[in-house]
C-alpha cells in the first residue's frame, strides 16, 4: 500500500476506534444454506468465476527462467505453466494430445516436454516437436495437436490464468487493486515453499470464516485478542475483489505522530 494510503487507512482506523464503528453495509444480508449445497449453483460458479474469470495462480517467480516449468490444479484443471525461450509465461493444459496423459509433475528445468506415457514430445510453447514411430501417425495434423493453451497473463509480478471465454483484462478484472498490488514489488520475490491444505468444505466457507475479526473476542480471548481490535474491520471493494484490514491495538500509537511526509 502506497504511503499517502497508509497514512489515510490509519486516520480511517483512528476514527473507528473512538467512534466504536467499523465498516457497516448498507443493510443486513440473510444467506441461504442452498448458496452452499445447492449443486446447480455450484456448477455456475465454476463456470462464470473459475473458467471465464482470471485466476491468480502465483508469482512469477514459480517460473522464474527461460526453460522453467510449473504444475498446478486450477479448479479441477490440470494446469501446466512454462516460460518459454522467448521469456513469456505460457499455461497449458497438463495433458498430452495422444492418450491423455499428465505430462509432467511438480516443477523443474527443461528444454522440451516429454510424455511418460509413449514419449510425445512438446516444445515450451507448446507446440508438438516429436512423435516416436512417426510414420505410423502421417496422418495426423501435428501442427494442430500442440498443448491446448489457456489464456495468461504476467502484471505486477503475478500469473494469472483463464481458462475460458474471451479474455478479460487484468486491470479491468483487478478493479483498482493494482494500486495496492504494484507497490508489494512482486516481481523481486521468490517462491519458498509449496503446500496444500485440503478441507471438506464449500470453496466459500474459506474466506467467509477468515474475513472477519467478530469472532475473535469469543472464540480467541486469550490469543489475538488481546493484540486485534474485535468487530473491527475497514473494508473496501475493487470490483470483483475487496481489502480487508484487521488493525493492531498498537496502530493507536500513531495518533498524534506526524507522518514522515508531514501530513
Amino acid at each position: 500500500m502506497k504511503h499517502e494510503d497508509q497514512v489515510a487507512m490509519v486516520r480511517r482506523v483512528i476514527a473507528h476506534v473512538e467512534d466504536g464503528t467499523t465498516t457497516y453495509a448498507e443493510a443486513n444480508h440473510r444467506n441461504p444454506v442452498s448458496v452452499y449445497t445447492c449443486p446447480d449453483r455450484f456448477r455456475r460458479e465454476q463456470e462464470t468465476i473459475f473458467r471465464k474469470w482470471p485466476l491468480l495462480v502465483g508469482l512469477s517467480g514459480l517460473v522464474g527462467k527461460p526453460g522453467d516449468y510449473a504444475t498446478e490444479d486450477l479448479a479441477g484443471i490440470p494446469l501446466l505453466l512454462t516460460r518459454d525461450r522467448d521469456g513469456r509465461v505460457r499455461a497449458f493444459a497438463n495433458i498430452c494430445r495422444h492418450r491423455g496423459a499428465r505430462l509432467v509433475e511438480g516443477c523443474g528445468h527443461a528444454n522440451r516436454l516429454v510424455c511418460p506415457y509413449h514419449a510425445w514430445t512438446y516444445g515450451l510453447d507448446g507446440a508438438l516437436k516429436g512423435v516416436p514411430s512417426g510414420k505410423d501417425f502421417d496422418a495426423v495434423d501435428k501442427a494442430g495437436h500442440g498443448l491446448k493453451e489457456l489464456h495468461a497473463v504476467e502484471k505486477y509480478g503475478l500469473i494469472f490464468v483463464q481458462p475460458e471465454g474471451e479474455p478479460v483484462d487484468i486491470d479491468e478484472a483487478m478493479g483498482g487493486l493494482q494500486r495496492d498490488i504494484e507497490d508489494y514489488g512482486f516481481e523481486s520475490f521468490h517462491p519458498y515453499r509449496h503446500a496444500t491444505i485440503r478441507r471438506e468444505m464449500n470453496w466459500k466457507l474459506s474466506p467467509e470464516t477468515f474475513m472477519e475479526a467478530y469472532h475473535f473476542e469469543t472464540l480467541h480471548r486469550n490469543t489475538v485478542a488481546p493484540i486485534f481490535f474485535p468487530n473491527l474491520m475497514p473494508f473496501d471493494a475493487f470490483g470483483r475483489n475487496s481489502r480487508l484490514i484487521v488493525p493492531r491495538k498498537r496502530i493507536l500509537e500513531l495518533k498524534d505522530r506526524p507522518s514522515p511526509s508531514g501530513t
